[in-house]
C-alpha cells in the first residue's frame, strides 16, 4: 500500500511517501519545510521532524531536497540529529561540506539570501556525510524503483541551468571569482530549477512538483494524473491553463498556510480557478478538514481559506490613480533604441556560421540557403511562441526550431545554445541606450519608487550583461525575463512575476514600453494603474495587424518624459 502524507508545515513543503507491501517497507521524505513552524490558533501545523516523531519513524530510506530555499530544506539539519537518512538526492551538493562562504560587503538581498542557504546546506551535507548517508547529485533525470511496482522519476527541468548553478556555487565555496550576473540568476532560478518527482504506482500517476513554475514544464508530454502537489504553494505562477488541461488532476494539494498571503498572492484565485475548471478537488495542508469542491457551471467556493482570495484586478483609468510605488520598463525599444538592417543580419549569420564551425558543425550549403533555412526556423518558432505567449529555453529554440532542419547532433549543439542565443541578441540587432535614461532613472529612484524590467528575450543573460554595459543595472531591484520565466508578454503572468518579486501591487504600478501588442495590452491585462508608450523603430512592425483592445494612457517621445509623467500621476487627486 502506498501512502502520501502532505505534512502541514504551514508556508513550506514536506511530503512523506510511505510504501508497505508485506515485508517491504520504504519511506522517502520530499523536502523538510522550515526549521521552525510557529503555532497558530485552530491549526495543526508542525515541523516535519515532529510529524515523523508522531508516526514513530526514526529512519528514512531516502530524502529528496527539490531546491535550496529554506521553506523546503530548512528543517533538514534538526531532523538529521534524530532521524537516520540512508540516502539523499538533490540538484546540488557542496564541494566542501561544512565550509562557510563569507558574504561580500554590498551584496544585494538576493545574493545574501543565497549565501545564507548555501551555508546552511553545507552544514547539512557535512552532517549527512558524518552519519554515513549516501549523497547523490541529480544531473539528469533518474528513477528510483524501491519495489512493489512503485517508480519515482526525479526530473531535473533544466540541466544546463542546474549546471550553471553548480559552477557558480562551487566557485563561491572555493573562493574563486564569480560573474555577478550569473550568480544573481543562479539564485533567482532556484524555483524554476526545482526538482520534480513523478510517481507511478498501481496505475496511478502523482506529480510532486516542488516550486517548479507551471510555465517551465507545460510544454512536456504529460498524461492526466490522480494527484498534483501544486507548485510554489499555489501562487499565480504555479499553474498555466495548458498545464491544468494536460494534467487534469483528480486531486490537487496546495501546501501553504491557512491565511491568504496578499503580498505573495498565495494561494492564487487564478490558480484555483484553472484547476477547478478541470473538475479538480483542491486540498490545503493547513486546512485538510475542508476541501474546495468545484461546482458544475459557475465559480467554485473558496471556503478553505481564512481570508477571501483576491479578485482579478481591474485596469483603472490613469486619472483614478492616487499612489504609485513602482515603475517597470521594457528593455529593447524602450530603454534602448533597437533595430535590424541588412548589415546586422549579415553579421549575425556570419557569426552563427563561424560558431557552428568551431563546434564541428557544417551546414553544407551556401550563405543564401543557410540564411533562408535559419529564417524559416525563426518563423516556425515565432508562430509557436506567439500563439501561446510562452518563451522556450535557448536549447529548445535553437535545437528544435531555428536549426532543426540542419540535422545537427543535439548532443553537440545543445551545450552551446545559450552562447548562440546571446550572440544573436547582441549581433542581429543594433542596440544603444536612449539619451537621458540615467537621468530619468535617477529622478524616479530619488522619488522613492521601485524600478524593474520586464522583457521578452530569447537569451538567458544578455539583458543583464547589457544593463551592466550601459551602467544602469543598479537602478533596478528586479529584472524579469521571458527566457527565464517561460512566460512572454503580453501574458499578464510575467508582469505578476515581476510584481511579486518587488512586493508591489499592480494598481500602484506603471509600465513603460514601445508596443501596444506586448507592453500596453499585457500591462493592462495585469491591472497596472497606467501604461506609457514610447515608440521605437520596431513599433510599427511589432504592432502590425493587432486588435487594439487597449490604448496607452500616455505617449511620450523622449524617455526622460517618463519622469514628469509619473510625477503628475502621483499628484493626481
Amino acid at each position: 500500500m502506498l501512502k502520501l502524507h502532505f505534512i502541514d508545515v504551514a508556508d513550506g513543503d514536506s511530503i512523506l511517501i510511505e510504501l508497505t507491501e508485506g515485508p517491504l517497507s520504504f519511506r522517502m521524505l520530499v523536502d523538510t519545510g522550515h526549521r521552525h513552524v510557529a503555532p497558530a490558533a485552530g491549526s495543526r501545523r508542525l515541523t516535519a521532524l515532529a510529524y515523523l516523531h508522531q508516526l514513530g519513524i526514526h529512519r528514512l530510506d531516502a530524502v529528496v531536497i527539490t531546491h535550496l530555499h529554506q521553506d523546503h530544506f530548512g528543517g533538514l539539519l534538526p531532523l538529521l540529529e534524530q532521524i537516520r537518512v540512508d540516502a539523499l538526492y538533490t540538484g546540488y551538493l557542496p564541494v566542501h561540506p561544512g565550509s562557510q562562504i563569507i558574504c561580500p560587503s554590498g551584496a544585494d538581498k538576493t545574493v545574501r539570501g543565497l549565501i545564507g542557504c548555501l551555508n546552511d546546506w553545507s552544514r547539512a551535507a557535512a552532517s549527512l556525510l558524518a552519519a554515513g548517508s549516501r549523497l547523490h547529485t541529480i544531473t539528469e533525470n533518474c528513477t528510483l524503483a524501491p519495489g512493489s511496482g512503485l517508480r519515482a522519476e526525479l526530473i531535473l527541468p533544466n540541466p544546463p541551468l542546474s549546471s550553471l548553478q553548480r559552477r557558480c556555487w562551487d566557485a563561491l565555496q572555493e573562493g574563486r571569482p564569480v560573474d555577478a550576473q550569473a550568480l544573481y540568476w543562479s539564485s533567482k532560478s532556484r524555483n524554476p530549477g526545482s526538482v520534480r518527482i513523478a510517481l507511478a504506482y498501481a496505475g496511478r500517476r502523482i506529480h510532486l512538483s516542488g516550486d517548479c513554475y507551471g510555465a517551465v514544464w507545460d510544454q512536456e508530454a504529460l498524461l492526466p494524473c490522480d494527484i498534483l502537489k501544486v507548485p510554489h504553494h499555489g501562487d499565480g505562477k504555479a499553474i498555466t491553463g495548458l498545464l491544468a488541461q494536460k494534467l487534469r488532476p483528480v486531486h490537487a494539494v496546495i501546501s501553504c498556510a491557512a491565511e491568504y498571503d496578499s503580498r505573495k498572492d498565495r494561494p492564487s484565485l487564478r490558480t484555483m480557478e484553472l484547476l477547478a475548471a478541470q473538475g479538480t478537488r483542491i486540498w490545503f495542508t493547513d486546512g485538510f478538514h475542508r476541501s474546495l469542491i468545484p461546482r458544475s457551471g459557475g465559480r467554485p467556493p473558496y471556503s478553505p481559506l481564512k481570508a477571501t482570495a483576491p479578485s482579478e484586478h481591474p485596469a483603472p483609468k490613469s486619472r483614478e490613480v492616487t499612489m504609485i510605488t513602482t515603475v517597470l520598463f521594457d528593455m529593447g525599444g524602450t530603454l534602448e533604441d533597437i533595430f535590424v538592417d541588412e548589415a546586422s543580419e549579415k553579421e549575425a549569420m556570419d557569426r552563427l556560421r563561424q560558431m557552428l564551425a568551431s563546434y564541428g558543425l557544417d551546414p553544407g550549403m551556401d550563405d543564401a540557403a543557410f540564411k533562408a533555412r535559419v529564417d524559416a526556423g525563426w518563423v516556425r518558432y515565432g508562430e509557436y511562441r506567439d500563439a501561446r505567449d510562452v518563451e522556450l529555453k535557448p536549447v529548445r529554440i535553437w535545437c528544435d526550431y531555428v536549426l532543426a532542419d540542419f540535422g545537427f547532433s543535439r548532443d553537440v549543439l545543445a551545450p552551446h545554445c545559450e552562447e548562440i542565443a546571446h550572440m544573436w541578441e547582441v549581433t542581429h540587432y543594433h542596440r544603444s541606450l536612449r539619451p537621458r535614461v540615467k537621468e530619468m532613472l535617477q529622478n524616479l529612484r530619488d522619488m522613492g519608487l521601485k524600478l524593474g524590467i520586464v522583457s521578452n528575450t530569447a537569451a538567458m543573460y544578455q539583458v543583464f550583461d547589457i544593463l551592466e554595459e550601459y551602467g544602469i543595472r543598479d537602478y533596478f531591484q528586479d529584472v524579469t525575463l521571458s527566457s527565464v520565466t517561460g512566460l512572454r508578454k503580453p501574458c499578464a503572468d510575467i508582469f505578476h512575476v515581476a510584481l511579486h518579486q518587488l512586493r508591489s501591487a499592480p494598481e500602484e504600478s506603471v509600465y513603460v514600453g514601445d508596443t501596444v501588442s506586448r507592453d500596453i495590452i499585457g500591462s493592462k491585462r495585469a491591472g497596472f494603474a497606467a501604461a506609457i508608450q514610447i515608440c521605437s523603430k520596431l513599433t510599427r512592425e511589432k504592432d502590425a495587424g493587432i486588435r487594439r483592445a487597449w490604448e496607452p494612457d500616455y505617449v511620450v517621445e523622449d524617455i526622460y518624459d517618463v519622469y514628469p509623467t509619473v510625477r503628475r500621476l502621483m499628484q493626481t487627486p
